[in-house]
């Protein structure tokens, strides 16, 4: 049995853990859990105290948050595999993207996905939404040229 186990909520940001393990040959175990019916079940939010996914354990070491447990599984198990060091002339640029993606664009998915199944209309003022977005694409293709 593999040291690594990753807990798994199914139609979540978990599946990032197991295509990475597998995309760099680690070994894992692998433990699913469905929502009940929207959230984290109670035995899944027992793990870690966020409730959130997608959790790993390694040994006494108990870690949530995808972006940590992806950095950590990379470098802990990987060598630091698809990951620039610090002294590369690109790191910036990397760690801005890396973060980023969480940070700002996985926030801006979830408001669009509520919006849509809610019935809330795409201009609707109050929200605000078409402004922050115009915001982010301009962001976006102002930095568009430094990632070449």
């Amino acid at each position: 049995m593999s040291a690594l186990t990753v807990y798994h909520l199914n139609v979540s940001q978990s599946e990032r853990i197991p295509w990475l393990c597998e995309e760099l040959a680690i070994s894992y175990e692998l433990k699913t859990y469905k929502r009940a019916p929207n959230f984290a079940p109670p035995e899944y939010k027992a793990l870690h105290p966020s409730g959130s996914a997608p959790i790993i354990q390694d040994g006494d070491l108990t870690l949530a948050e995808s972006g940590a447990c992806m950095e950590y599984i990379a470098n802990r198990y990987a060598g630091g595999a698809l990951f620039l060091p610090p002294t590369h002339p690109a790191y910036a640029q990397f760690i801005y993207w890396w973060h980023w993606a969480n940070g700002t664009f996985q926030h801006l998915l979830n408001l669009a996905l509520f919006l849509s199944q809610s019935g809330v209309a795409h201009d609707n003022p109050p929200l605000g939404v078409d402004e922050g977005e115009d915001r982010q694409r301009a962001e976006y293709a102002r930095r568009a040229p430094e990632r070449e």
